[in-house]
């Protein structure tokens, strides 16, 4: 009995972990989302991110950003279709590498390289999980 619940309180602090790391920057602290949406606001037009994603559900350029999170989304990668999960990693990697595979639909439409820090890039991926 006392394995189990160990093993349950193992778990239950693994996500605990997850919880506090997820929506947070560097030192473990959690942004209330007031905090994000101002900032990551402030970041989506620093970067010009506004240029070619609406947040509004229209296409511009690129692909709508809003509802996007934990929506299936198809891509090319390597020349083969997959079909992945907008998760809060995609966002990340699409945010920090993106030609290591694009949107389908949108192949032919390169997105720039921008230098941005890593917990900019959190923040933002952040932002656009709040913009539903």
């Amino acid at each position: 009995m006392r394995s189990s619940i160990c093993t349950f309180l193992s778990f239950a602090g693994f996500g605990l972990l997850l919880l506090c790391t997820g929506c947070s920057s560097g030192g473990g602290r959690i942004r209330n989302p007031d905090e994000v949406l101002q900032k990551g606001s402030e970041l989506y037009l620093q970067y010009a991110c506004i240029t070619c994603h609406s947040l509004e559900g229209k296409e511009i350029y690129g692909p709508p950003l809003n509802g996007l999170y934990m929506q299936e989304v198809e891509v090319i990668r390597e020349g083969k279709v997959l079909t992945l999960l907008a998760d809060r990693d995609y966002l990340l990697r699409a945010i920090e590498d993106p030609r290591f595979e694009e949107v389908k639909g949108f192949e032919n439409k390169d997105m720039p390289e921008v230098l941005i820090s890593k917990e900019e890039i959190k923040l933002l991926v952040d932002f656009l999980i709040l913009k539903k």
